[in-house]
């Protein structure tokens, strides 16, 4: 029997084709985030240096940029290709679990800085940095990360 693997959102695509949902829940469905609102007034924001994050995953294959997971409490498995979420993931798995948001947001900017230099311009690091809370909030939702408020 083969086992069916859920696909992490592609948040670039779901914005570029204006397919982003109204709001992104944790597990429990509270709201962490609005992704088409002002991101300063999402929940995830207003409270990223409060919130914690420890990983909930084992990882069951990384090829390239592609990693699956599977979910500790569900046994669920994800597919994913998005390395700011793997970055993410590595920093509260490896790194320092229970990093506050704040922290995880930050450490993968720094990596991307790191690598490709730092942003031209304030929209270009808003975007960039508004994407990052995305991809973490559906890193929630998914399960592979466990917010602790």
């Amino acid at each position: 029997m083969v086992e069916q693997i859920i696909e992490f959102p592609d948040v670039m695509k779901q914005h570029e084709t204006y397919t982003l949902p109204d709001v992104i829940t944790d597990p429990d469905g509270k709201p962490i985030m609005y992704p088409k609102e002002e991101i300063g007034k999402n929940p995830i924001v207003v409270n990223r240096k409060n919130w914690r994050l420890f990983a909930n995953f084992d990882l069951v294959r990384s090829k390239g940029k592609e990693i699956v997971v599977r979910i500790k409490t569900t046994g669920q498995l994800v597919r994913i290709r998005d390395m700011d979420a793997a970055t993410v993931m590595y920093y509260v798995e490896r790194i320092k679990p229970g990093a506050t948001v704040h922290e995880a947001i930050t450490y993968d900017i720094q990596k991307t800085i790191e690598e490709t230099g730092d942003f031209e311009e304030d929209g270009e690091f808003m975007f960039y940095m508004w994407q990052l809370f995305v991809v973490l909030s559906y890193l929630i939702q998914y399960g592979v990360l466990i917010l602790v408020k």
